[in-house]
Formats: structure tokens, sequence, C-alpha cells
């Protein structure tokens, strides 16, 4: 069983205001399968993990690699996210497109 990768999958969920019932609607699954998923009690088929990523806007790789997400979303951070409204989520991607835009500027 995978509890790590059911936590990124709650935690993703979460970030983008999902109930379980909204996402697994949108997933082509079960609520329970959700649940179960998250639970660490199921394990998601390669067709629906990569279903979960798309809904969810993230890289399958995001949902299964420990590190990469452990190095680059500290849990402060996905607080602070999950408490602003959607406005404030699209304001802020937003924000960070213009950085990447400058970052790869000053690259060149």
């Amino acid at each position: 069983m995978n509890i790590a990768l059911g936590n990124r999958l709650r935690e993703f969920r979460r970030l983008n205001s999902f109930t379980q019932k909204e996402f697994a609607k949108k997933v082509g699954v079960s609520t329970v399968f959700i649940s179960k998923t998250e639970r660490g009690l199921k394990m998601p088929s390669l067709h629906t993990l990569i279903k979960m990523a798309k809904v969810l806007r993230v890289s399958p790789n995001w949902l299964l690699c420990d590190s990469v997400v452990a190095a680059t979303n500290p849990p402060e951070f996905l607080e602070h996210i999950s408490e602003m409204t959607h406005k404030q989520r699209m304001q802020m991607i937003a924000m960070l497109k213009r950085m990447l835009v400058l970052l790869k500027m000053i690259d060149n």
C-alpha cells in the first residue's frame, strides 16, 4: 500500500478545492476508490493515475516521487495555498509565470 501517494493526492486535491466526490467524478472513479487511495488502501492503475494527475494539473511524477514533492512543496507553503481563494491562486500563478519569464531572460 502507498500512504505517501495517498497523502500527495489528498494535498493536491485540496489545493484544487475538490471534494472527494468532485475529484472522483472528474477522474471517472468512485468516491470510495478515492478515499481508499488517499488512505493507502488502494493503488490506482497507471491509466487512472495519469487521469488524476491531469485533473490536478500536476505531473504523475509529482504524485509518485517523494523527494520532488518534499523538496519543492514544503507543508507550510501548501497550507498557505490551500487557504487562498481561487482568485488569489490564479493571481499567484500569473505572478509565478511572469517570474519564470524574467528568470529565463536573466539566464540568457
